[in-house]
């Protein structure tokens, strides 16, 4: 089933869409990669419609937080630009597709490393209080 997406105003957004069902946020970003995060809940998804700045709002607090899976690239134009005789815009069309592959990849790198800040955020305060559920039992104030 394909998830309807509506375009949104963003620098790095191009639409985005919701299944209220399966919890699953789909977005396309500007390179015409195409993302599904899954586990959004529906306030999230409201949340990002509604902000002000969605690329912000999205580098926040969807990103670092979701999983994500890459689903394709949805620009079809790309095709139609490799099919050309000309040497030269054969080469202009090969790097251009190695920018996009390098964007993608960053936008990965960075998903991974804000998972990690937050998985390192949660062990932090534990670590930081030095204490456990185990100190608390059997103490009564």
């Amino acid at each position: 089933m394909e998830i309807e997406r509506v375009p949104v105003s963003s620098s790095n957004l191009v639409s985005v869409g919701y299944d209220p069902d399966e919890k699953t946020l789909i977005v396309e970003f500007k390179g015409g990669a195409l993302y599904s995060y899954s586990g959004v809940p529906k306030l999230i998804y409201d949340r990002l419609l509604a902000s002000e700045s969605k690329g912000s709002f999205f580098s926040s607090n969807i990103k670092p937080v979701y999983m994500c899976s890459k689903l394709s690239k949805e620009k079809k134009e790309e095709k139609k630009e490799e099919q050309t005789d000309d040497p030269l815009q054969q080469v202009l069309n090969e790097i251009d597709s190695l920018k996009k592959r390098v964007d993608q990849n960053e936008t990965e790198i960075s998903t991974l490393k804000g998972r990690l800040e937050v998985l390192e955020g949660k062990k932090g305060v534990t670590v930081q209080t030095g204490r456990s559920l185990n100190d608390f039992r059997g103490k009564t104030t």
